[in-house]
């Protein structure tokens, strides 16, 4: 099992491979796991589980950060696609739109929605910086 750390302002990004086979980043602000990103790669794909980020922790860049540290697990992985199942909420407009900022296809396949990225020719991305006026918003919690 591989563990790494990541680090932007005050929260951590810890990456674990668990033992079976699947792998899960986690975001971690005072030692509290505030959001996470799970996945399994496997002969050049990548099929995204979930992303997570608590509600109060949501708009800060963190679910960006996330993805970007998936999408550079891939690269290193030599991943060529990337997909996942995608589950409407509430707030569909809002995921959805995450999705596409972030690069996403969404496609749906009868009563499935799939989302889906090329990774072929990605480069490795640096995760962004909180900045202090996030942080602020985080010490207000």
């Amino acid at each position: 099992m591989e563990t790494k750390s990541f680090k932007a302002k005050d929260i951590s990004y810890i990456l674990k491979e668990k033992y079976d086979g699947s792998t899960i980043i986690n975001a971690v602000y005072n030692n509290k796991n505030i959001g996470y990103v799970s996945f399994v790669v496997k002969r050049g794909k990548a099929w995204l589980y979930k992303v997570f980020v608590n509600e109060v922790f949501r708009h800060l860049k963190i679910g960006t950060n996330l993805i970007k540290l998936f999408e550079n697990y891939c690269v290193e992985h030599l991943v060529k696609d990337i997909e996942g199942k995608y589950y409407p909420e509430e707030k569909d407009e809002i995921v959805r739109k995450f999705y596409q900022d972030n690069g996403y296809s969404i496609d749906r396949e009868y009563y499935d929605i799939y989302v889906s990225k090329n990774t072929l020719s990605k480069q490795k991305v640096d995760i962004e910086l909180i900045n202090d006026n996030h942080v602020e918003e985080i010490e207000k919690v």
